[in-house]
């Protein structure tokens, strides 16, 4: 059981963390690419983030504490929440990626739009 729950933390806990500095390089090539609004896009998935780490980091603890003798709804309601962060980490990692994407075909937008 032990070793699920250990599981379970990496695969939420790496792409938490590794979120930020791939913010971070998109967000730096939108601005070195002088591509504003596309930035602009960029830095409003932070709060998406920041929602996600929240409730991962408020719940991780529940989960991660010691299993009771009485049967308590603490780690189903933990599991649970975090489920959802992850669902919101999985959001935003493709909502960025699909940002840089979009992107590395200069002028696709421009052909669409004539």
């Amino acid at each position: 059981m032990r070793f699920a729950i250990s599981a379970l933390v990496v695969v939420f806990t790496v792409p938490m963390v590794l979120w930020p500095f791939g913010w971070l390089f998109v967000l730096i090539r939108h601005a070195m690419a002088r591509e504003w609004q596309r930035a602009g896009k960029v830095a409003l998935l932070l709060p998406l983030w920041t929602i996600a780490a929240s409730i991962g980091a408020v719940q991780l603890g529940g989960l991660l504490a010691p299993l009771s003798e009485t049967p308590s709804p603490r780690p189903l309601v933990a599991a649970t929440s975090i489920s959802i962060a992850f669902l919101l980490v999985v959001m935003a990692w493709a909502l960025l990626v699909a940002s840089f994407r979009s992107s590395a075909t200069p002028g696709a937008s421009d052909k669409s739009a004539a």
